[in-house]
């Protein structure tokens, strides 16, 4: 098996170990209800501009930060395992994601209004909050470009 191919499995395998520490809860705040890591992943393998990448604790997977560049706008997503939250993982992963773009376009994040810990998360790290979009609370980092 190519090396390319064995690394992407890895990342899924990653993926849905960190998914099947959620709650049915912890997906309606993350996502809104109705996604979860198949939705990732079906998304990571047929676009090439939506990335992942995983936070290990030792060898065991405890996060997920997915990165969605489209042509506007890139938009970003975490989940954390419960036993690794409140820890500073969500921050750092936010902040690599965000210093691997180029910086020519916003990066956006979304979440519910009840999910306080996602806006404080994205306002930590330098987002603000620029209204609803269809439900959810949208926050932007503007470019850096």
């Amino acid at each position: 098996m190519p090396a390319e191919i064995r690394r992407r499995e890895k990342l899924f395998a990653a993926v849905v170990a960190v998914f099947a520490t959620l709650t049915p809860e912890d997906l309606r705040l993350r996502f809104g209800g109705g996604f979860g890591a198949e939705w990732l992943l079906n998304d990571l393998r047929a676009n090439e501009r939506h990335r992942a990448f995983v936070a290990r604790d030792g060898t065991v997977p405890v996060a997920v930060v997915d990165v969605a560049r489209g042509d506007l706008e890139i938009e970003i997503g975490v989940a954390v395992a419960p036993s690794h939250r409140r820890l500073g993982i969500a921050h750092r992963m936010v902040g690599r994601a965000m210093a691997e773009q180029d910086g020519s376009l916003p990066i956006v994040g979304y979440c519910l209004p009840e999910n306080f810990a996602a806006a404080a998360l994205l306002r930590r790290s330098g987002f603000s909050c620029t209204g609803r979009d269809t439900g959810y609370l949208r926050f932007v980092s503007a470019p850096r470009g």
